[in-house]
């Protein structure tokens, strides 16, 4: 009788003891989960109403392009006040790749900000008159009156862009027409053999809107946003007493990581030192 009254209050007091490290266990994980929505819901709420950190986005030169066309002001007898289109000195050598890359904030009011950060014109495949050098776009006009053609090349083109307080559509979309561009760097150099000519014009110059369409800020896919800007721009530049009209179309296309898994990279991090503090309270409390 004795025997078997000691063996019912073992079971009976692990049982207990069970019940009680269960229950343990189950206000461990509740007071973790508390820690948790403590340390990063403010985060969350932050990075959701606060707006987006100044972040770069990544130019993508396999989708980003600018063509250039154009003509000049044609001033001198025969053909004066001629406009004289602007060809390719090699076929695909009016049309190059952009890179580089821009800062984008979102405000709390969901307003677009955008500035440059780089830009760069990349060069044409080849290399090209005068000076068989690289060029960035490199074009030529006929030249009756000097008995041939004028030949040129833009050379070392870094553009800006800037916009802010840009409303962004429910769907996403702005008005482009709210950025204005600049050119930043770069020159024309052009050359005339006939009359062994040789000139240079720097191509800094405001360019004003860069276009009337829309441009896009999307997240096509998880952890990705993606903004598309469309490009209609024109270039006036001076040159030997004629003027040069550039017209300048094409896009660019920048991605940028989504600021949102950050936030949920720092709440995790939240978590983990939440069951570190957890764990080592536990263990001062047991060695006491």
């Amino acid at each position: 009788m004795t025997i078997a009254m000691t063996i019912h209050r073992t079971a009976l007091t692990k049982t207990i003891a069970t019940r009680f490290a269960a229950a343990a266990r189950r206000r461990q994980v509740q007071r973790g989960f508390v820690w948790c929505i403590a340390i990063g819901l403010p985060v969350l709420v932050l990075g959701a109403t606060g707006g987006v950190s100044a972040a770069d986005l990544v130019i993508d030169p396999s989708a980003s392009f600018l063509t250039g066309s154009g003509y000049v002001d044609n001033f001198d007898p025969p053909n004066q006040n001629v406009q004289e289109p602007i060809t390719a000195q090699v076929v695909g050598s009016l049309t190059t790749s952009l890179n580089g890359s821009l800062s984008v904030t979102i405000g709390p009011s969901g307003d677009l900000n955008l500035s440059t950060v780089q830009i760069a014109v990349g060069n044409t495949p080849g290399l090209f008159t005068p000076g068989n050098v690289p060029a960035n776009f490199a074009g030529q006009i006929v030249n009756p009156e000097f008995g041939g053609s004028s030949i040129g090349y833009l050379a070392g083109m870094l553009l800006s862009f800037a916009g802010s307080d840009i409303p962004l559509n429910a769907d996403g979309t702005f008005s482009a027409n709210l950025l204005s561009e600049q050119v930043t760097a770069g020159a024309l150099n052009w050359a005339t053999p006939s009359i062994g000519f040789l000139g240079s014009q720097s191509l800094v110059s405001p360019l004003g809107n860069v276009t009337s369409g829309l441009g896009e800020f999307l997240t096509p896919g998880p952890g990705v946003e993606q903004l598309t800007i469309p490009i209609d721009v024109t270039l006036t530049v001076p040159a030997a007493g004629q003027l040069v009209h550039y017209e300048f179309t094409g896009q660019i296309v920048a991605t940028v990581p989504e600021p949102g898994a950050f936030f949920l990279a720092v709440v995790g991090a939240a978590c983990a030192i939440a069951t570190l503090v957890r764990r080592r309270q536990r263990a001062v409390y047991r060695s006491k």
